[in-house]
Order: C-alpha cells, then structure tokens, then sequence
C-alpha cells in the first residue's frame, strides 16, 4: 500500500510541475497579429522572441517557433524568421503559418525564388488562399 501511495503522490507531483510549465508558457505567449495592430517596438518584438524561446524549453508545439519567426519579423530580424519558418514548414510541410512566415521574411529578405515557393505551398495546403470570398 505505501509503494502505491509513494507512486500516486509522484505522479500527482509530475502533473502540477508540468502543468506550472505549461501556465508559464501560455504567460510568456503573445498574439503576433495584435502586437503588430498596436504598433510593436522592435526592442519589444525582440524581448517577445526571447519569452518564445524560453517558452518552447519544455513546450514540443511548432505554434511557438512560428509565433517566434512573426516576432522576428517585427524586430526586424527576417533571416531569422526565415530559418524559423522553414524548419517548422519542413517537419510540417501542411503547416500553412510556417509558410506564411517564410512568405513574409522571403519578401522581406527579396528572395524572390523562395516566396514563390511559400505562395505555392500556402496554395497547396488552403486553394482557397488569395482568393476574394
């Protein structure tokens, strides 16, 4: 009975951790789109990176590293979203933000060649993209 108890107690311990983790995450998470909407400062969209980055210590969801390339994005820094966007499109190539983001540093950056792309796979993966509804 008490190798049951001792068990129990760890697990229980194991899933308030990991839900402390995860409610720090979600503090540190912040919506790209309406941080632009305000008019972001760039040293303010680079600190938001930086809480992204931590956040995805524990946190395996794509959905931080592609909110993290839009962060780049407003702190100026498209290369490295970029590289963002295009490791989360490459383990998840039907990932339609992933390609977004590598659209918008694509443009941003002027490579031509690498924005048709994300226009074709944003196509692919929604046929409806581009189109007036």
């Amino acid at each position: 009975m008490t190798v049951a108890r001792v068990g129990l107690a760890a697990v229980a311990v194991a899933v308030v951790l990991w839900t402390a983790v995860l409610i720090r995450d979600a503090r540190l998470v912040r919506d790209p789109a309406a941080a632009a909407r305000a008019g972001i400062a760039p040293a303010t969209a680079a600190r938001a990176a930086q809480d992204l980055h931590r956040a995805g210590l524990l946190n395996p969801d794509a959905g931080l590293d592609v909110a993290r390339g839009r962060f780049e994005l407003l702190a100026g820094r498209p290369a490295e979203a970029l590289r963002l966007g295009r490791a989360v499109a490459r383990d998840e190539p039907d990932n339609v933000d992933a390609w977004v983001v590598v659209y918008a540093a694509a443009g941003a950056l002027q490579d031509r060649p690498t924005a048709e792309r994300a226009v074709s796979e944003i196509r692919r993966i929604d046929r409806f993209a581009g189109r007036s509804r």
